[in-house]
């Protein structure tokens, strides 16, 4: 049976960089308070994040399903080492996870990063 399970997007979608090494090329105040910005988040195909801001929280799952989490990120300035991660918390015998290896993004360029959750058949939709 399909439950409705409740996403909060700041939650499951969280940018971290590993290691703020800017490139080598002169960077302004503005781009070291905001390198680069998650413009678009989906979640089963459902948009959760739109031009940088939240619509939705809520997608429909199922015990035992490959959540696909496609998410859009927009560089400002060059930036070394940065790593995207998607996590659903509270499941009680761990994290449900996945995140990109380290990569590097180009002032101006939009990467594209797929990632996937596997949400175990024991989870409990009631909590």
């Amino acid at each position: 049976m399909k439950k409705l399970f409740s996403l909060i997007a700041m939650l499951l979608v969280a940018l971290s960089v590993i290691s703020s090494g800017f490139a080598q090329t002169p960077v302004t105040s503005d781009c070291l308070r905001r390198p680069f910005a998650i413009m678009e988040v989906e979640v089963e195909g459902v948009n959760v994040v739109s031009n940088g801001k939240l619509v939705t929280n809520v997608v429909n799952i199922e015990r035992g399903d490959n959540l696909n989490v496609r998410v859009e990120l927009e560089a400002f300035c060059p930036v070394d080492d940065v790593k995207i991660k998607t996590w659903i918390g509270g499941y009680e015998y761990d994290d449900i996870e996945d995140s990109t290896s380290l990569f590097d993004v180009k002032t101006n360029v939009t990467y594209v990063k797929n990632l996937v959750l596997e949400i175990p058949n024991d989870l409990d939709l009631d909590d």
